[in-house]
Parts: structure tokens; sequence; C-alpha cells
């Protein structure tokens, strides 16, 4: 695994080594500014993020939009990433899977080297914390890296939020 952040994106791209490969899968690989000072973590590409090409699409994406701007934030000013880059047949990680991305996800959060993280949904959680989305949010947590501990906050995924819109108060606390 490569051991420079652009080398390592490259790895993304191209590499036949990562968790849940399929040799006709679409790749939805990292997107934004690096240098940003904030890297967000999803679980993986939706069916939609992997037709779309991109991370956070469709209704949730404009949702995702929105919930950045009350930050003061857009796409570029931040960096967003998924646990994997592919999308599993049944939209979730095996335990095995969810650690080698765990993996991979503490290696590429130390490359990026952010001065925090926003993790969103259950998966991100679980594999970054060792905690479920519900018993994480709430407060800081720290990823260990190879750079050093990086702090972490858990949140509701945007799709989450258009299925429950009684959370988005939650959400925008995370915030």
């Amino acid at each position: 695994v490569p051991g420079q952040l652009d080398l390592f994106q490259a790895w993304l791209k191209d590499s036949d080594g990562l968790p849940l490969p399929s040799p006709s899968a679409p790749r939805v690989c990292p997107s934004g500014d690096p240098a940003a000072g904030l890297m967000m973590v999803t679980d993986m590409p939706t069916a939609e993020d992997c037709a779309a090409g991109t991370l956070i699409s469709g209704e949730a994406g404009a949702l995702f939009d929105r919930m950045l701007a009350a930050i003061g934030r857009d796409r570029g000013s931040i960096y967003l990433a998924s646990l994997a880059c592919f999308r599993s047949p049944d939209g979730r990680l095996t335990d095995a899977a969810a650690t080698q991305c765990a993996t991979l996800a503490r290696h590429h959060i130390g490359l990026a080297a952010p001065k925090a993280v926003l993790l969103m949904g259950d998966a991100a959680s679980k594999a970054l914390t060792g905690l479920p989305m519900m018993q994480a949010r709430g407060r800081w947590h720290e990823i260990s890296t190879h750079a050093g501990q990086i702090p972490a906050v858990v949140t509701f995924p945007p799709s989450y939020l258009l299925d429950r819109p009684s959370a988005k108060a939650a959400a925008w606390a995370d915030l």
C-alpha cells in the first residue's frame, strides 16, 4: 500500500487488491481537497453514486451540500472518501471486508492528516471507532493512524436523514 497520498489515491483507482472488488463493478474514489483539514468518510457508494461516479449523489447529495453549507463548506473545501471504493451486492460489509476497509481507511486518514474527520454512517462508525453510529454520536473520538491520533465525530449519513427527517436537528448539532 503506497505511503504517499497521491500514490495511494492512484492505487485506489487502479488496484486489484481492494476489498469488495468485482471486475465489472464501478469504482467511486475520493474527491475534494485532501489539504482542506476536514475529511469526511461514508460507508460505501450507493447504487446511485456508482451510476453518477461520485460519492453522496442524487437527493442525498443535495442534502449533503446543504449540510456542508451550514458549516461554511462545500465539496471543494472538504475531502470526501468512503470505507470501500466498491459497493457490495447487498450494500453491506462483511466482518472481514470491514476489517480490511478499516485498515485502509486508517492509512488513508493518516496520509491525508486532516484536523478532524466526520464519520457518516454505521459501518464507518463501527470500523473506525468500534461503536455503532447511535452509540458513537455526540462526542469526540480518536482514530489511530500511523501519523498519530486524529479527532473524529460520528453523524448520520444524508440518506438516513432523508428517511428520518426528525434526525436532522441531531445531525446539524453534530456538525
